[in-house]
């Protein structure tokens, strides 16, 4: 059944509006992918998410946020419906130079070159299995 705007109520709850739709608010879980905002940065897009996460308080959220700094922190207070933060560094802060002085540029340059593809995917890329398993989602049975 499709509900048109003319046949939804003029008030109540997110949760009724929920079930009319066939949603059990109760079971519904939300994975919010954020790159640069919130929770860890200030700014209209942050203030956005956070009015959207406060405003649906019978929907649980998984906040899955990119950022560019590792050590970067949350600015915002999550509230209760917020299950899980997940916080993924794009980069790292600095080059491996900077860590390993013994190490001159052609041997940095041969160490990244010889990264196998099965190395970058167990220790660099996320698979999709694990991802959807930090969001709480059942990849096969999305609800």
């Amino acid at each position: 059944m499709k509900i048109l705007p003319q046949h939804l109520p003029n008030s109540g709850s997110a949760s009724d509006l929920a079930e009319m739709r066939g949603v059990a608010s109760d079971c519904l879980t939300v994975c919010l992918v954020t790159e640069g905002t919130y929770p860890h940065y200030k700014g209209g897009v942050s203030t956005w998410c956070d009015m959207l996460v406060r405003g649906l308080p019978e929907v649980r959220f998984v906040l899955m946020s990119l950022v560019a700094d590792p050590s970067a922190s949350p600015v915002f207070e999550l509230p209760p419906n917020v299950v899980k933060l997940i916080t993924v560094p794009l980069w790292g802060t600095g080059e491996v130079l900077e860590l390993q002085r013994d190490l001159n540029v052609p041997a940095v340059i041969r160490r990244k070159r010889s990264a196998t593809q099965k190395v970058i995917d167990e220790k660099f890329v996320l698979p999709s299995g694990v991802f959807w398993a930090n969001c709480g989602v059942n990849p096969r049975n999305p609800r």
